[in-house]
């Protein structure tokens, strides 16, 4: 039964109850591969978020769902109180927090259940509906219904729709903007050494060049010298410990 066409409230209610028990229906054919506890888990949880897309529903068409209060900044502390709390909380063991028992990621679901794919279609269709899209911009428990189920079915969806998934200013789970961090370019060889008339120099800005003024060049040949000295004590010293020599270990090739 497809409700594609839904309109009013009792469509929009009935449409939630036909997807929802066919996701859970699809579920409870995956027992043989699952554990009986999860698929008990899972099927309360698509359960939970059917009567609360109802719910919504209702409230919406009855104009008393209530807009979503912005956060209060809270003002800061005396240094007594943060002193006391800390003293506190530090004598008081802290509460752990309860996993979830259900699965992360995307199409966590699809991988138990494979058969819920043939219901991605119809999911996508079902957040697309323009009351839907309504309800995700007025409603932040909608919006998190929607991308759980967004993430556990791993849908595309349409434009509208991820409009409507994005988290608003002081929302729980809201994104802040970070600084976009300068990437730093690696310079190319001709780009560190320029050539000159006494040799090479180093490339740079005026500013270095004024400030090394007083540096002058050395010729190629003498470079060339100088490093064949080198290479030439590393190969003394090669010998001097008994290993053989080799031109590509000197470090200057």
């Amino acid at each position: 039964m497809e409700l594609a066409a839904a309109s009013s409230p009792e469509r929009l209610i009935e449409w939630t109850r036909v997807l929802f028990e066919d996701l859970r229906r699809n579920v409870a054919e995956a027992h043989r591969t699952m554990p009986a506890g999860l698929v008990l888990v899972i099927w309360n949880r698509l359960g939970l978020m059917m009567r609360t897309f109802q719910a919504l529903i209702v409230k919406r068409a009855a104009g008393k769902l209530m807009a979503p209060r912005p956060r209060a900044a809270r003002a800061a502390p005396p240094e007594a109180e943060v002193s006391a709390g800390a003293a506190a909380g530090a004598a008081q063991p802290r509460r752990a927090v309860p996993a979830s028992l259900l699965p992360r990621g995307r199409c966590w679901l699809l991988k138990l259940a494979p058969r819920v794919a043939e219901l991605g279609m119809r999911v996508q269709i079902y957040l697309a509906d323009p009351e839907i899209v309504a309800l995700l911009e007025a409603s932040p428990v909608a919006r998190r219904l929607a991308r759980a189920l967004v993430r556990m079915m791993g849908t595309r969806p349409e434009p509208a729709t991820a409009q409507a998934l994005r988290r608003r200013p002081g929302e729980p789970g809201e994104r802040k903007a970070r600084p976009r961090k300068e990437r730093i370019r690696r310079l190319k060889k001709s780009e560190l050494w320029r050539p000159t008339k006494g040799g090479l120099w180093p490339a740079g800005s005026a500013g270095l060049a004024r400030d090394c003024a007083h540096i002058t060049p050395r010729p190629k040949e003498e470079l060339l010298r100088q490093l064949a000295e080198v290479r030439a004590w590393l190969r003394s010293e090669a010998a001097a410990a008994g290993r053989p020599p080799k031109a590509a270990d000197d470090g200057f090739t």
